[in-house]
């Protein structure tokens, strides 16, 4: 291997983006495993997931990305208690991501799930949870092509975190409609 240099008194810093909420797309998808693409990328207790890099579209933090977001696609935790789907329901919501209703048989398209922002208690809807907009299944069983997920554009939660080690980093803490 060659003996490479690099110049570090040039070198840029790694700042972190404050606490906000901003406009950004989805730059990278990876729903395979690092070590054995042939393997799908799943939980400690392996459940399915994907991880999502964003790039800020506007503003002072343009360009910036934020790396690792992890969507649960389903499955248990590794105690075996079934995996909340909350923020894949809002991610598919928000972005517009094409998605079907296997519970009624619609087509495929990018529309949004009915939220239940109102109970109803005529047909026993819940406030805040994800409804299928046709036949308000209030567990919809529902299929996507995580290729659609590439590019897909929507208002993000910023916020900073510790990791393991102690250093600070971004991570996505929700998706809303763009501003």
């Amino acid at each position: 291997m060659p003996r490479l240099s690099s110049d570090l008194q040039d070198a840029g810093v790694y700042t972190l983006i404050p606490n906000g909420r901003y406009n950004a797309h989805v730059i990278a998808v990876r729903d395979t495993d690092k070590n054995d693409i042939s393997k799908p990328l799943t939980s400690q207790g392996g459940a399915p997931m994907v991880q999502l890099d964003w790039e800020i579209d506007e503003g002072e933090y343009a360009k910036r990305q934020i790396r690792f977001d992890t969507l649960m696609l389903g499955g248990n935790s590794k105690e075996g208690k079934p995996i909340s789907l909350g923020a894949l329901c809002s991610f598919l919501h928000f972005t517009g991501t094409p998605w079907s209703c296997m519970d009624c048989n619609n087509t495929e398209a990018s529309r949004k799930f009915y939220l239940g922002d109102i109970a109803d208690n005529t047909i026993g809807l819940k406030k805040g949870n994800f409804y299928c907009p046709d036949c308000k299944s209030p567990k919809p069983r529902i299929t996507y092509d995580t290729g659609n997920f590439m590019g897909a554009r929507c208002g993000v939660g910023v916020a900073s975190r510790k990791g393991n080690d102690d250093r600070e980093f971004n991570n996505i803490k929700g998706y809303t409609d763009l501003a």
